[in-house]
């Protein structure tokens, strides 16, 4: 009887631990797949978010090459151009496919592929405009700025789609530490009935431990399932952060590319007409000495001052490639030289003298208005006096230039006025700074030229009257300086700068 029951304890013992183990594994293979299925949630906004930004890339990649081959005649230009619309479309079908599950953006995807398409058929116009009617105007149709109009669409729809990303990933964070909560919490549920019916047993069962050893094999290879899953979502965050390295350096490849074509062109100018005027000029010569030597010294002395005028052109145009590549020399060295004690209200009164000018009869006077706060009296700032006193210059002088051209066409009863205020504030950190406002009644920033008004190369003046460094200059002082530059609208309707500085010293920030 006695050796009966304890068969019967064994099986009974026996069998609760085999029931013990299947419950476990059943919960943790359970628990495993809802964690998976949570990873592959979360990330499938994030590329949706990858695919967006690629994107964005290809159609600005394109936009270069096309500018490129405007800008230089360089067919090798048109081989990226054609690769990158092959790369949108491509594209363009995946976001298809990733965002089915997710009825906002599929609402969005018809308008962002449209504007994509109208953004290509604007480049293809353009070529088309250069191989029928020449250089000048397809960068004519360039400059109308309907492809950055549409440039802008196309980055602000693709915005609107990230953030949509980003609320389905944050949603789907927090259903994955749900997920996770759940996994614990049944985890530590199945382990704590584990452990009773262990405890069940091993009472049951005290002479036989192989039971007790069984169910600790079985726990064993649940916690290394669960190592493998955490090391596998750790890989997948290190192919992340891959991915991300690679878009960075593409976009710092595109950004390098924009401003090559920005030096090509800047320079090209001056150069071509640098070698124009010395043609001209060798021509000028050889008549002129043709002239002497067939002994008609008046008709050669004619030519002479034709000769001059081609020289001082090719001096002058010369004169001007230098000026370029100095500035961009100041504008890639960035902010340097040694920080002292600068007062501030100095800087701008030497500014304003020198951006003003001497008036003569060619324009009206500018009234330039200083306000200084006396919450600024005996109160200096940390910098490097040249790199202040070049930036205010900067944007005085663009604010006097602007109410000067704008005096050319209004004629009587406009009066030119440049204000300049500055006064103590506090930033958005609450820090105290120097806050420092150059208001004019010019004509004012288009709504067009705003957004890329710091960018280096981009300038709304006339050919030959300005590199379009002035600005980006500025800006990158002011931030070097650990403070900020923003542009806007003034009262008067004109262009209005508004410059932050901290009152105290702050390490120099490279902006080269």
């Amino acid at each position: 009887m006695a050796t009966l029951l304890q068969r019967i304890s064994l099986g009974v013992g026996v069998l609760i631990l085999m029931l013990a183990v299947a419950v476990s594994a059943v919960a943790v293979a359970r628990n495993i797949n809802l964690l998976d299925e949570s990873f592959r949630n979360a990330e499938r906004p994030a590329e949706v978010s990858r695919t967006l930004i690629r994107l964005r890339l290809a159609v600005a990649d394109a936009e270069t090459a096309q500018r490129g081959y405007l800008l230089t005649d360089d067919l090798l230009f048109l081989e990226p151009y054609q690769d990158t619309r092959f790369e949108t479309d491509s594209l363009l079908t995946r976001l298809d496919t990733l965002v089915l599950w997710n009825p906002v953006q599929v609402q969005r995807m018809p308008g962002l592929r449209e504007a994509v398409r109208e953004k290509e058929d604007e480049m293809d116009r353009v070529l088309a405009l250069r191989r029928v009617e020449g250089t000048a105007a397809a960068v004519a149709a360039v400059r109308t700025a309907r492809g950055a109009v549409l440039m802008a669409e196309i980055r602000t729809r693709i915005a609107e789609m990230l953030v949509e990303a980003g609320r389905v990933r944050d949603l789907s964070a927090d259903r994955v530490a749900v997920a996770r909560r759940r996994a614990f919490l049944a985890t530590a549920i199945t382990n704590g009935i584990l452990f009773a019916l262990i405890v069940a047993g091993a009472l049951l069962l005290r002479r036989h431990l192989k039971a007790r050893e069984r169910a600790a094999e079985s726990l064993l290879r649940n916690n290394t399932q669960l190592s493998q899953a955490v090391a596998e979502r750790e890989a997948a965050l290190v192919h992340v952060q891959s991915m991300q390295a690679q878009l960075v350096q593409q976009e710092k490849l595109a950004g390098l590319g924009r401003l090559t074509a920005g030096v090509a062109h800047e320079l090209k100018n001056p150069l071509n007409f640098v070698n124009n005027f010395a043609l001209l000029a060798g021509e000028l010569a050889a008549e002129a000495q043709a002239a002497f030597e067939a002994g008609e010294p008046d008709e050669a002395r004619a030519l002479l001052p034709d000769l001059r005028l081609n020289v001082l052109k090719v001096s002058e145009h010369g004169q001007r490639a230098d000026e370029i590549v100095r500035t961009m020399l100041v504008h890639a060295r960035g902010v340097s030289g040694e920080r002292e004690p600068v007062d501030l209200a100095d800087v701008l009164a030497t500014a304003a003298t020198q951006a003003a000018g001497p008036v003569d009869g060619e324009h009206r006077t500018v009234r330039v208005v200083r306000e200084i706060h006396a919450d600024l009296d005996g109160t200096t700032i940390s910098g490097i006096p040249s790199a202040l006193g070049r930036m205010f210059l900067n944007l005085i002088e663009n604010a006097v230039q602007a109410t000067r051209e704008r005096a050319g066409f209004e004629g009587a009863g406009y009066e030119p006025e440049v204000r300049i205020e500055a006064h103590r504030g506090t930033d958005r950190f609450g820090h105290d700074v120097v806050l420092v406002t150059i208001a004019d009644n010019g004509a004012g920033i288009s709504d067009t030229a705003l957004p890329r008004i710091f960018e280096p190369f981009y300038t709304t003046k006339a050919p030959g009257q300005g590199t379009g460094l002035g600005l980006s200059l500025a800006y990158d002082i002011a931030v070097g300086h650990g403070g900020t530059l923003m542009a806007g609208r003034s009262e008067a309707g004109g262009a209005l700068f508004t410059v932050t500085l901290p009152l105290a010293a702050v390490p120099a920030v490279a902006t080269a």
